[in-house]
Parts: C-alpha cells; sequence; structure tokens
C-alpha cells in the first residue's frame, strides 16, 4: 500500500473519531486505546433513562443525518458492543429508548419510502 494511501485511511479514521467523539455516549476509555462507545450517567429512574435513550438515539440519527458517508463503518455495532444488555436495573431503559427511537425513525423512513424499499446497494 502506498504512503499516500495509508495517509488517507489514517486521515479518514481520525475524522471518523472525531465525528464518534462528539456523541453524548462515547467517551474516553482508560483501560484501552479506543473508545468506550456507551459512557452513560447512572439515571435515578426507568423513564429517566428511557427519555435520555431516545435523545442518545436522535443524536445518533443525526449524525447519520449531517454525514451520510458514515453509514456502513460499523458504528451501531461498537454501540452495541459497550451496551451492558443483560443489565436488568433501571438502566435497561437507556438502550430500549435508543432502540425505540431508532425503530420509529426506521418505521417512519420506510412509510416515506413506500411499501417497496429499494435493497442498501
Amino acid at each position: 500500500m502506498s504512503k499516500v494511501k495509508i495517509l488517507s485511511l489514517r486521515a479518514h479514521y481520525r475524522e471518523r473519531d472525531r465525528r464518534e467523539a462528539g456523541l453524548p455516549f462515547v467517551g474516553p476509555a482508560p483501560d484501552r486505546n479506543y473508545p468506550h462507545y456507551w459512557r452513560v450517567p447512572q439515571c435515578r429512574t426507568f423513564p429517566e433513562a428511557f427519555d435520555l435513550g431516545e435523545r442518545y438515539g436522535a443524536a445518533l440519527l443525526q449524525l447519520f443525518h449531517d454525514y451520510p458517508d458514515h453509514a456502513g463503518n460499523g458504528l451501531l455495532g461498537r454501540i452495541v458492543r459497550d451496551m451492558d444488555l443483560l443489565d436488568f436495573s433501571l438502566q435497561r431503559g437507556l438502550p430500549l429508548g435508543v432502540f425505540h427511537h431508532l425503530e420509529v425513525m426506521m418505521s417512519a423512513g420506510q412509510q416515506e419510502q413506500g411499501a417497496e424499499a429499494p435493497p442498501p446497494a
């Protein structure tokens, strides 16, 4: 691989990391050399956690709206990897709120496109 190509890839990943670091739930991880994609505050109630999760889902969609080329880079997978999906405490509302918001917005987008959305290219 040429040096120019390597520098281009590095610039691409730095820009990707900068965009993702702007999400309210992404933060540094002292135990690894890449960010933690689910740094969330403790919530006192389930509704509080759910509402915050919906706001996090909206922030994620806003990132994809602002930077359409960011889709397909595995961000959602990195977020889910760092979530504790086996946590059944009141914090459970956070990921549920995120997924609820994503489902609602995907459904709305599907209805706008009609029943037959083309498969991804």
